[in-house]
């Protein structure tokens, strides 16, 4: 019997999915003790299905930890006989093309009414959604079995009001709440050799292409560029001439994260480690995967000079000024720390008030 099951995407082709769900997985069960069972969609969904997470070279979670790998959203039932408390983790899971694509886990549906349901740092992806009526209805059935729901971005909070009716609160993505020497032990005896451009870019062009070429020039530094998980060598060369390195495992993603000089990317979880690790960084925003994830955190942060917006902005100039200009996280630790203890407490509040339940319950 577990105390936790923790729902969603942690397996999958995606660095940052992999690691957000790692991240909560640390806390409730490193951190906090508890006994957790991570659970994925089912083999007859979309999307393809692997129990140990695809792209780290090394599994962080026992097997134990593991969910079998499920036939069917019927079957799936039978967790409702081996877990208390089922969370949805982070991600755009909440998406309605995701939602179709991975047999609509995420609503937990198939959770037993009983049950104790949670989201933490859910993401619709975007600052709007569209949804025919009999499908909003549902959804919005759905949200409303949550006992508890957190969102990843801010405008979400308003999003879930105005279309689902439901109160929920904005929080940190999780790979906040995760101790920096966790990453450490991730990365392990890795290093670099000189210093170095990292682009992390999940979707190669020629006009992103010269920008990391603008930033290796002015800095005089070699770049190591990594792609998109679900994305080979052979395709990204279709886009660009860079060379990608590919496969590259999660464990090489955060050791260039950690100990690059500067950093370019297009992804919302690169930006979360770049400032864990304080470095220096261009963020290209990206609209197509979903901008209000950016601008949460940067507006929070006073970080927004570091958003590149190809559509909008001068590009060569913005660039130029943001590698002459340096973060100072003096200012941007204690804003971290705050928002750090609040999402925190958040999560204690709704988790251990189960808990607790559950426990008395289990006496009688």
């Amino acid at each position: 019997m577990y105390d936790i099951a923790i729902v969603g995407g942690y397996s999958w082709s995606n660095y940052g999915d992999e690691i957000t769900y790692y991240a909560l997985y640390w806390l409730l069960s490193k951190e906090w003790n508890k006994k957790v069972v991570m659970v994925n969609w089912t083999k007859d969904a979309l999307w393809p299905l692997y129990r140990e997470p695809f792209l780290f070279e090394n599994s962080p979670y026992p097997d134990k930890a593991l969910a079998d790998m499920y036939d069917n959203v019927e079957d799936l039932k039978s967790l409702n006989n081996e877990a208390d408390i089922f969370i949805v983790g982070s991600g755009q899971f909440f998406k309605p093309s995701i939602l179709l694509t991975t047999n609509r886990l995420c609503l937990l549906e198939w959770v037993d009414s009983e049950k104790k349901k949670i989201a933490y740092s859910g993401s619709w992806g975007h600052g709007y959604i569209r949804l025919r009526q009999r499908e909003k209805l549902r959804q919005s059935a759905a949200y409303k079995r949550f006992d508890a729901v957190s969102v990843r971005e801010k405008s979400a909070v308003t999003l879930a009001k105005s279309e689902f009716g439901i109160d929920v609160e904005w929080v940190l993505d999780p790979v906040f709440l995760m101790h920096k020497n966790i990453y450490d032990n991730l990365i392990g005896s890795r290093y670099i050799k000189g210093k170095m451009v990292f682009g992390y870019i999940l979707d190669p062009s020629r006009e992103k292409e010269e920008m990391i070429q603008q930033i290796c020039t002015t800095l005089d530094m070699p770049c190591e560029v990594i792609t998109a998980g679900s994305k080979t060598a052979e395709e990204t060369a279709e886009l660009w001439s860079l060379e990608v390195e590919s496969p590259a495992f999660l464990e090489q993603w955060l050791l260039y994260l950690r100990d690059a000089e500067y950093i370019i990317a297009d992804s919302f979880h690169a930006m979360c480690l770049a400032i864990i690790f304080e470095k220096q960084f261009t963020i290209i925003k990206n609209a197509a995967r979903g901008a209000a994830r950016f601008d949460s955190l940067v507006d929070y942060l006073d970080l927004h000079s570091r958003l590149l917006d190809e559509t909008k902005d001068p590009v060569k100039e913005k660039l130029a000024a943001q590698l002459r200009e340096r973060i100072n996280y003096t200012h941007i630790r204690p804003r971290i720390e705050r928002m750090k203890d609040q999402s925190i407490q958040w999560l204690k509040t709704h988790l251990f008030i189960f808990l607790c339940i559950a426990v008395i319950y289990a006496w009688r």
